[in-house]
């Protein structure tokens, strides 16, 4: 089972962490309040913080910055910003700055739960991930044609099927 924190920035009013308590032991975790960039810089240097949720407009911070910020204060985490229904909220210039995921707030369980399961889904493709080589650096190195990029190939396929390359 994976291990670490979902870390909740600020004590914004409007991030409820009765869901966080509820449910990140689901996915065997623990939440933690940092009431401010200073403490989440130490939680992320304990290299376990997860997922970190924050409302931009509580840390007195454009989107942008509080991206920025949360980034250099917890590099390895997933960032969650949360926002008001009353905030304009553009998700691609959100996923430009580094959000992983956002949330409407007030929060409601399924939708934190549905997050959680995107950012458990997300560590664990991130921790089984095997580097491939790309298929044609791999034909190159095995061939002894000497070209490149390698014309065996193409010949090969131009025998069988017929077709010139």
């Amino acid at each position: 089972m994976l291990s670490g924190r979902i870390v909740v920035l600020g004590n914004p009013p409007v991030i409820e962490t009765v869901a966080f308590e509820r449910l990140t032991p689901e996915f065997g975790w623990s939440v933690e309040v940092a009431e401010d960039l200073d403490r989440l810089r130490l939680l992320g240097e304990t290299g376990n913080v997860v997922a970190v949720f924050f409302e931009a407009q509580s840390l007195g911070q454009s989107w942008e910055d509080a991206l920025r910020a949360v980034r250099d204060a917890a590099p390895q985490a997933l960032l969650i910003p949360c926002h008001r229904f009353s905030d304009s909220v553009n998700w691609p210039d959100l996923a430009d700055a580094g959000a992983f995921h956002a949330l409407p707030v007030p929060l409601k369980s399924d939708e934190v739960r549905q997050s959680l399961s995107f950012v458990w889904s997300a560590r664990l493709k991130r921790s089984n991930l095997v580097e491939m080589p790309h298929p044609e650096s791999r034909r190159a190195a095995m061939c002894r044609c000497g070209e490149n990029p390698c014309r065996c190939f193409a010949k090969s396929v131009a025998r069988t099927t017929g077709s010139v390359a």
